[in-house]
């Protein structure tokens, strides 16, 4: 109902029968208030317990107002506090990012430092060597070759890569005063073949380690950068060449040796005699137990058994450097009755 429907303006009722609608419903607002009334006495108690209640919780609904102010000032506080912290750090990373750069340069000069004592130790070493010994030179000589020839077509090959700098120069110079040959610059390879150094990052790529051959002898067949030889630590890949060596090989000098008359053991008797002999020294053997002079005897007595039993003679070699050698060949074979022939274009007189 609307507001003009609850409150009727007594002057406005004129007729009997408004009147009396009126009065019906103020008899039921009445009996409505009645019934309120009624139920909140009878809750009288409730409603008590209710409000003792609330006012026992005054006290802590304060307190936890104060915390919750206090808690507010301290999420303020913990947020400035973490962005000046947050700042730190990053002036943090970036110094120790710089740090860290700096310690890799100072390894990289003391590599650098310890590169050239060690070619330089080399160097004066190889100055002693005979001149037929191949010189091989490797390293991580922080340089490129470029791929311009003029003045070192000798050192540097048609497939040269990268800018040339300052160690390039230090790199090519020494290369050519040493007669040495770049041999990653003589093959041609793809890219993934050929760069020896990636940058942290994965940018930046280049051919920097190399390794140089001597030019005397044509011992280089190929060379190659293996990228899936991946090491520890290291932001290089690993650089093989190969190389084809021609090794002289070494006579070995046949002296005198000993024949042993192995055919007496198609006697049995000797036979026998020989397997009695080889029994019993090997009954000795085995109350030795030091491995060393147990092989040592083994083999001491299995060379004198034959020499012992079946016997042995001294052969010599076939050709013998001795100055006598010719004269008592020729004095055999005139014993023997031997003629020299007519020499190999000579003429035989009638």
């Amino acid at each position: 109902m609307g507001d003009e429907e609850q409150h009727v303006d007594p002057k406005r009722l004129t007729s009997l029968s408004d009147i009396k609608i009126a009065y019906d419903k103020l008899c039921q607002e009445e009996v409505a208030v009645a019934e309120r009334l009624e139920w909140s006495v009878g809750n009288r108690h409730h409603l008590e317990a209710r409000l003792s209640q609330l006012a026992r919780l005054v006290p802590t609904l304060q307190l936890v107002q104060a915390d919750a102010r206090q808690l507010e000032n301290t999420i303020s506080f913990t947020h400035q506090l973490a962005n000046n912290v947050s700042a730190k750090v990053r002036q943090l990373d970036l110094a120790k990012s710089r740090v860290v750069e700096t310690q890799a340069r100072v390894g990289d000069l003391l590599d650098l430092e310890g590169c050239s004592g060690g070619v330089a130790t080399a160097l004066a070493q190889e100055d002693q060597c005979p001149p037929r010994d191949t010189l091989i030179v490797l390293g991580d000589f922080n340089a490129t070759t470029g791929t311009v020839r003029d003045g070192y077509e000798l050192c540097v090959g048609p497939h040269g890569s990268g800018t040339r700098n300052t160690n390039s120069s230090l790199l090519l110079n020494f290369a050519r005063s040493r007669r040495l040959r770049i041999a990653g610059s003589w093959y041609q390879r793809p890219e993934l073949h050929r760069w020896t150094w990636y940058s942290n990052a994965g940018g930046v790529a280049k051919e920097i380690d190399h390794i140089l051959v001597s030019t005397r002898w044509r011992i280089l067949q190929n060379c190659r950068v293996y990228r899936s030889a991946e090491f520890f630590g290291t932001d290089h890949r690993l650089v093989v060449a190969t190389l084809k060596l021609h090794v002289k090989s070494r006579r070995i000098s046949r002296g005198n040796h000993t024949v042993f008359h192995l055919e007496k053991l198609k006697d049995l008797t000797c036979a026998h005699e020989y397997a009695v002999a080889v029994s019993n020294r090997f009954d000795v053997l085995g109350a030795l137990r030091d491995p060393v002079e147990l092989w040592d005897t083994f083999k001491r007595e299995i060379y004198r058994l034959p020499r012992s039993v079946l016997g042995s003679a001294e052969v010599k070699a076939w050709f013998c450097l001795d100055g006598d050698a010719g004269e008592n060949r020729g004095e055999s074979r005139c014993q023997a009755g031997w003629e020299p022939g007519p020499a190999q274009g000579s003429v035989t007189p009638d």
